[in-house]
C-alpha cells in the first residue's frame, strides 16, 4: 500500500503535465488557424478594391475610344457648322458652312488616295484661299493632320494652280511635298503618309 501510494502521484503528475503540454499546443493551432483566417480574410478583401480599380481604367479606356469614334460628329455641334442630322441637303457624313459641304475623314490615307477618294465623292481635297477659312478650320481640328489639297512643285501650290498665300507652311524635309492642316496651321509632309483628310465642294 506504501509503495502504491508513493508511486501514483508521479503517475498523475506525469499526466498532468501531458494534458497540459497538449492543451498549449491546442491553444497555438487556435492562434494559428485564426492568423490563416485573417490573413486571407485580408488577401480576399484587397480583391474587390483591385476589381474596382480594373473596371474603372477599363471604363475610362472605352470612353476615349467612343471619343474618339465620335469626333467627326462632334464637329456638328459648333455655333458655325449646323449638324447633319438636322440638313436635308447633307450628303450623308459631310458638314454644310456657308456654300460648301466639308467631310473630315476617320480613316488614314496617303496623299493620292485622300484625293481619289475625294474626287469618287464629286468633290476635291480641301483647297484654302481665305484665312477666315483657315483658321476656323484649325480651331475645329485637334493634333492630327489632315491631307488638303496642296502640293509643291517650284512652290506650293493648291490643286486649282494658284500659289499658297494665306499662309505660311512648316517644312523640315525636302521629301514632304504635299500639304496638311492641323490646329497649329499648315504643315509639309511625304505624301505617302497615311493621314486623315479633308474633302470640299459646293452646295448645290
Amino acid at each position: 500500500m506504501g509503495e502504491n501510494s508513493g508511486t501514483d502521484p508521479l503517475i498523475s503528475g506525469t499526466g498532468n503535465v501531458q494534458s497540459m503540454d497538449a492543451g498549449k499546443l491546442r491553444v497555438v493551432k487556435n492562434e494559428m488557424d485564426h492568423m490563416n483566417i485573417d490573413i486571407l480574410g485580408i488577401t480576399t478583401s484587397s480583391r474587390p478594391a483591385l476589381s474596382s480599380y480594373v473596371a474603372i481604367a477599363l471604363g475610362l479606356l472605352t470612353t476615349i475610344l467612343v471619343s474618339l469614334l465620335l469626333y467627326q460628329w462632334s464637329l456638328c455641334h459648333g455655333n458655325s457648322y449646323s449638324a447633319c442630322a438636322t440638313c436635308s441637303s447633307c450628303p450623308n457624313h459631310w458638314l454644310s458652312y456657308d456654300k460648301y459641304f466639308y467631310y473630315f475623314s476617320l480613316d488614314k490615307k496617303d496623299w493620292n488616295a485622300s484625293q481619289e477618294f475625294c474626287l469618287s465623292e464629286n468633290s476635291q481635297l480641301l483647297m484654302i484661299k481665305d484665312v477666315k477659312e483657315l483658321e476656323r478650320l484649325k480651331n475645329l481640328l485637334c493634333f492630327n493632320l489632315h491631307w488638303l489639297g496642296l502640293r509643291k512643285n517650284s512652290h506650293w501650290r493648291w490643286e486649282d494652280g494658284t500659289i499658297l498665300n494665306v499662309s505660311r507652311i512648316l517644312s523640315n524635309s525636302v521629301i514632304q511635298k504635299c500639304g496638311a492642316l492641323n490646329k497649329h496651321g499648315l504643315q509639309a509632309s511625304s505624301c505617302e503618309v497615311p493621314l486623315q483628310w479633308i474633302c470640299r465642294k459646293s452646295r448645290l
